[in-house]
């Protein structure tokens, strides 16, 4: 095993931020240049780190950790992620052993803790069926109070789908009445606070029967599922079913349920078809709900690279101002030029899901597998295609940019730029999509094929280096609750691409450039990771793209052996990393194979 030593030999540039698995420094051999290796953490009897690669705490027998809870090591992680440089890393490795030798105490202290479990498990039951009986939501008034709010400030402009002054009427109107409110409000209700509950901060439910947030979001989803099945097929085709299974999409827990967001967004879109608002003459808020269900269809199909999942009926006309109604002159919760931004950000989102949409229904190209490049007129149309979609990705740019600046100058809450963020990456993401398919080329063609493969990993590297530089802007001003579950799917093939570059032949300079570059991506990962569950699967990804670049890079060099011909080694001479085309295509199968093996948001 090589020595391995901490990175003060090593002048790393002060504002390096360090993500969790790259805290190392190992050199095989004194003549070689060190390299950056992964931290393992040892079990009490050793004093070395184990052989990189292995799992955090493999060495250690499973007894008393089993029964460890994973907030135990939530004070080593925050040490981690909010360090800078690596000067961090002996404190955190006192915190591991710290952690490791209290097991034991932990496990005499267990009985105890289950009894405590258990009372705060009979107070959630408790909770619960009150709720069936009653059909209010599990939680306090108080609470409800502080998720209305956070839900039209922060997630009501991802997905627009309820009209914000109608339904705070209801809502006022169903406070002062003795009535029952009508079924499908309540459920509507419910699944709103769900959409809501990941932005509360959990400090508020120190004194209810929710330890955490991740329990909140899941009694409410239980409870919001269980008034859906009572109600789909009586209300079949109403607006708040519609609207209830688009929020009820943003859920999943990364287990065997098959009620998940692909669920619930094919639910959302029948009844949008069942209720005429898929209809081309469909206008207000009707067509401002289809255009969610696109939207939100065409996220969760294209972030988990399911492709044939994708929409295929008609657009229409992109949602307009005035389709926001009321909404817009009179905004409750933010500043009516605010609320007018919001609305050209969302139609901006509209355009830009269909661009990439379009990009996937391209003919004579395959995702999946290997495919050769057409040998007739047919490449030069498809070529002729892709530059076209490039240039309305740059039209939407200049559009995007001119929003994005205007709202940059008003005094707005810093929660409020959190959106613009998104759709940067969104947009990002677009540009990956269009070519990502020219990396799986066939060889058969010749220097026709290596020109336009090149091209495709160029343009993807930039993608991956301009996703790190607008997830770092994000969160500069955007706390780890502000951040939403559509995040993942945008940020694993940046993440990925940055390993990939980390392991490569490079001098330290660009190498530290690298390194806080996906030191901010992984910040953002491990903030998700902290309130959604489903973030799980993909920290299980990137855990088997570490370990496929490591053997990648020990197996051989990443750059082609050979040139096949002047011209590809001139292109070489300016980048040397241009023969990184298969250990992508391969790093892209590792993303697809498992995202289809487990369920995560998009």
């Amino acid at each position: 095993m090589g020595e391995y030593f901490f990175e003060d030999e090593i002048d790393l540039d002060d504002n390096t931020i360090c993500p969790q698995d790259l805290l190392l420094l190992k050199c095989e051999d004194s003549e070689k240049q060190p390299h950056i290796d992964f931290i393992t953490i040892p079990s009490d009897d050793l004093e070395e780190p184990s052989d990189s690669g292995k799992s955090l705490g493999s060495d250690v027998e499973s007894t008393c950790d089993e029964t460890e809870s994973n907030d135990d090591w939530l004070e080593v992680h925050n040490l981690l992620f909010q360090s800078v440089g690596l000067e961090r890393l002996p404190e955190c490795w006192k915190l591991v052993k710290k952690r490791l030798k209290e097991n034991s105490l932990d496990h005499c202290n267990q009985s105890v803790s289950d009894r405590d479990q258990n009372t705060r498990n009979n107070l959630q039951d408790n909770f619960l069926s009150s709720t069936f009986q009653t059909a209010d939501p599990p939680i306090s008034k108080d609470i409800q109070d502080q998720l209305i709010p956070l839900y039209f400030r922060q997630f009501h402009p991802v997905c627009p789908a309820v009209d914000e002054t109608e339904f705070l009427r209801w809502r006022q109107k169903s406070k002062e009445s003795s009535f029952d409110d009508p079924q499908p409000m309540q459920l509507l209700l419910v699944s709103m606070m769900f959409a809501a509950s990941p932005y509360l901060d959990e400090s508020l439910l120190s004194q209810g029967p929710y330890s955490s947030v991740k329990s909140l979001q899941e009694a409410l989803f239980t409870s919001a599922q269980s008034l859906y099945h009572n109600l789909e097929t009586e209300f079949l085709g109403a607006e708040p079913l519609a609207q209830s299974a688009l929020l009820l999409s943003y859920w999943s827990n990364n287990d065997s349920t098959t009620e998940v967001n692909s669920y619930w967004s094919d639910e959302a879109v029948r009844h949008a078809v069942a209720g005429g608002m898929s209809a081309l003459s469909s206008t207000g808020r009707r067509r401002i709900i289809w255009w969610c269900c696109l939207i939100r269809n065409r996220m969760i199909s294209l972030g988990l690279r399911r492709f044939t999942r994708l929409e295929t009926r008609p657009d229409g006309r992109l949602p307009e101002t005035t389709d926001f109604g009321e909404e817009v002159s009179r905004p409750h919760f933010t500043s009516p030029e605010s609320k007018i931004y919001f609305t050209h950000a969302f139609a901006l989102m509209c355009s830009l899901t269909r661009i990439m949409a379009e990009s996937v229904w391209l003919p004579y190209r395959e995702y999946n597998k290997p495919w050769s490049l057409p040998t007739d007129r047919r490449a030069f149309r498809l070529m002729k295609t892709v530059g076209q979609l490039d240039e309305e990705l740059e039209a939407w740019t200049f559009n995007f940019n001119r929003v994005y600046s205007t709202i940059r100058e008003m005094a707005v809450p810093n929660a409020d730029l959190v959106i613009f963020h998104l759709i940067g990456l969104m947009h990002q993401f677009a540009i990956s999509i269009l070519y990502e398919p020219f990396l799986r080329l066939s060889e058969s063609n010749g220097e026709q094929v290596w020109f336009v493969r090149d091209l495709a990993l160029l343009k993807i590297k930039e993608v991956s280096k301009n996703t790190a530089a607008i997830t770092a802007s994000m969160l500069q001003f955007a706390k780890p609750k502000d951040l939403p579950i559509i995040l993942p799917p945008w940020i694993i093939l940046p993440i990925a691409l940055h390993l990939v570059q980390l392991s490569a032949p490079e001098i330290l300079e660009i190498k530290t450039q690298t390194t806080q570059q996906l030191g901010y991506l992984m910040r953002a990962l491990h903030s998700l990771t902290c309130r959604y569950e489903s973030v799980k699967l993909v920290t299980r990804i990137i855990d088997a793209i570490i370990v496929f670049v490591r053997d990648s890079q020990e197996e051989s060099p990443l750059t082609r052996a050979q040139a096949v011909c002047s011209q590809e080694r001139a292109v070489q001479a300016r980048d040397p990393h241009l023969g990184q085309e298969k250990v992508i295509t391969r790093v892209l199968e590792i993303i697809r194979n498992g995202l289809a093996e487990g369920v995560t948001q998009a």
